[in-house]
């Protein structure tokens, strides 16, 4: 048995390989789950043609359709793994599977055994605002882990306002019907968020600075989720993903709904209708684990396709059967999740109430997930040829060319961009859908398909709802950081315009692309490049989902097994967004 695997999603080598391989693994599924040829019927001596049997043969009704096999009988059709696009639609076989349970299906794919667990505390440390730690003299090839930042919620002051804090217990309403605990999930978050102001209020009188040795870190009065409240949710959302599958959580996180919850609707992306809140943090309310967390990887994948720039999707998972709860923090090297927290037991209490801390004390967009540089519209990059790169130049979204969602993998976005003085987005700013957008299901003739909850055994079907969209997506105040710049040019360039590509860069490639494009940038079919850059937040952290990962060595100990099996000898897949700028369309290497 031969064994191929994919390192990097999208690539178009791999993917050859790949695609004969599933075909083959399918036609040997097929074949193995197909029933037996039935015996023939008794008849004379097979020298001596007999009335009957002439008459049966003249009896039997004549095959019309389905795929014929060395028996002759009709093949049969099981979804298994991978959409079968090579296996005909007839009469004979039943209509493709729901087009969210393929999205699903795809999704714990692309995730596989990359499903890494940390006990509360170091979730707690990965969502906390941090700084980096004086710089080591060797420079090592990879970037920095977590024990390379110190972290706001390790501090002094913090861990005396958490002493302060109760957190009480929570008993589900029913351990059979989900819905019935929704209200006390919810209030149960909302309470969490409430002692997160008194304890940050508390930590903030007590220390005004992020970090006692940094005068420049002062605390916000105000952090970036501030207004953080969570809904009960339970329907279809306003946009769909992978055109037509419309999810429906069972909970949302929002900052401040316009309308009263009952009458609350809510999207992936923003929408420019004042009444449709945008979710920033879906929950999900299942019995049982490995389903709840293959539900959860479709709303990531949502959030990343509203959002590329995105370094880490979280998804709040709550097993009512077990009274406990998860942390699902979704990156481009899978799935990084809590140990299973019960809501009953007070150690678990404080744990949940400190990872909570840590979300609501984001003072950066960064620190929540998303980015400084940009808040969809708008982007402020490095003036191009300034040495120093200390200044920064204002650039616009004019089109979005290309986009390749994934959740672990390159999740590759492509952009013009235009340059501009402004910085407040107009008021009828633009909502963009990609001019090329990838794929991963099949379209089928149906509408769209809830993704159903664990209350009903089929998915419905409802009025179609617009593709998720990219432009705006929170506005905030853009911040300058400087970035790593890995190559720079020094060609003038004429015209106001560029082309961004920001793509997911493995390890082993890091600086592959900055290495060509400075020996042959523009040749070979290859745009002229600008400049090639590494990401850096604020507090000279780097942005990477390195954090997110254990150490190669400790592999095996932290892969989780709540999604898939576990499997020996998975390495961490260490990516960096890479940032590349073009003076005009061209083909990338990747």
């Amino acid at each position: 048995m031969v064994h191929i695997t994919e390192s990097t999603i999208g690539r178009r080598y791999a993917g050859w390989f790949i695609k004969n391989t599933e075909r083959t693994q399918r036609i040997y599924d097929d074949l193995k789950h197909m029933p037996l040829p039935q015996p023939s019927k008794k008849t004379s001596s097979p020298t001596t043609a007999t009335p009957t049997s002439t008459s049966d043969a003249q009896g039997k009704v004549p095959r019309t359709g389905g795929q014929k096999v060395a028996w002759g009988g009709a093949k049969q059709y099981a979804f298994m793994g991978r959409p079968k696009s090579s296996i005909p639609y007839t009469a004979d076989l039943p209509p493709p599977p729901p087009q969210a349970d393929q999205l699903i299906d795809l999704l714990t794919h692309e995730i596989g055994s990359h499903s890494w667990l940390f006990n509360a505390e170091d979730i707690a440390k990965m969502l906390s605002p941090k700084r980096r730690r004086k710089l080591s003299t060797s420079a090592s090839p990879a970037p920095p882990g977590m024990n390379s930042y110190d972290t706001f919620i390790e501090q002094t002051s913090v861990a005396q306002a958490l002493e302060k804090i109760t957190l009480h217990p929570l008993t589900m309403a029913s351990e059979t019907d989900e819905r019935l605990n929704y209200s006390a999930i919810v209030n149960f978050l909302n309470t969490c968020l409430d002692n997160c102001k008194t304890a940050y209020d508390n930590a903030r009188d007590f220390q005004p600075l992020m970090f006692p040795d940094d005068h420049k870190s002062q605390l916000l009065e105000i952090p970036f989720l501030a207004k953080l409240r969570y809904f009960s949710y339970d329907k279809a959302t306003k946009d769909s993903v992978d055109k037509g599958v419309s999810l429906q959580p069972n909970g949302v996180g929002i900052l401040t709904p316009t309308t009263a919850p009952q009458e609350m609707f809510c999207s992936w992306s923003r929408m420019s209708d004042p009444r449709i809140s945008q979710i920033i943090h879906p929950l999900e309310v299942k019995a049982e684990w490995r389903q709840l967390i293959s539900q959860s990887s479709a709303y990531a994948s949502a959030l990343f396709s509203a959002a590329p720039f995105r370094s880490f999707a979280l998804v709040i998972g709550v097993n009512h059967t077990h009274n406990s709860l998860r942390f699902l923090i979704f990156h481009s090297g899978g799935l990084t999740s809590s140990q299973e927290l019960k809501l009953d037991a007070n150690d678990d209490l404080r744990s949940i109430q400190k990872v909570f801390l840590s979300i609501y004390s984001s003072q950066t967009p960064e620190d929540a997930g998303l980015a400084n540089f940009t808040n969809g519209y708008f982007f402020k990059l490095p003036r191009l040829r300034d040495p120093s790169h200390s200044a920064s130049e204002m650039w616009m979204l004019d089109e979005v060319l290309y986009h390749a969602c994934c959740v672990r993998g390159r999740n590759t976005w492509v952009l013009r961009l235009k340059q501009t003085t402004s910085e407040s987005p107009p008021d009828d700013a633009r909502e963009f859908q990609p001019r090329h957008r990838t794929t991963r299901i099949k379209k089928s003739a149906k509408d769209v398909v809830l993704l159903p909850s664990s209350q009903s055994a089929t998915a419905a079907t409802t009025p179609s709802h617009p593709d998720i969209h990219q432009g705006l997506y929170l506005p905030h105040n853009m911040e300058y950081e400087p970035p790593n710049i890995r190559f720079q040019s020094q060609e003038m360039v004429e015209g106001s315009t560029c082309i961004l590509k920001l793509s997911h860069i493995s390890n082993s490639k890091r600086h592959r692309e900055a290495n060509v494009y400075s020996r042959c940038g523009g040749l070979f079919g290859t745009p002229l490049i600008l400049q090639v850059l590494e990401l850096q937040g604020p507090r000279k952290v780097d942005v990477s989902n390195s954090i997110f990962l254990p150490p190669e060595k400790d592999a095996d100990e932290k892969q989780d097994g709540a999604f898939v099996e576990k499997r020996t000898g998975i390495k961490p897949d260490l990516r960096t967004p890479c940032l590349i700028l073009s003076s005009g369309e061209g083909d990338f290497l990747e």
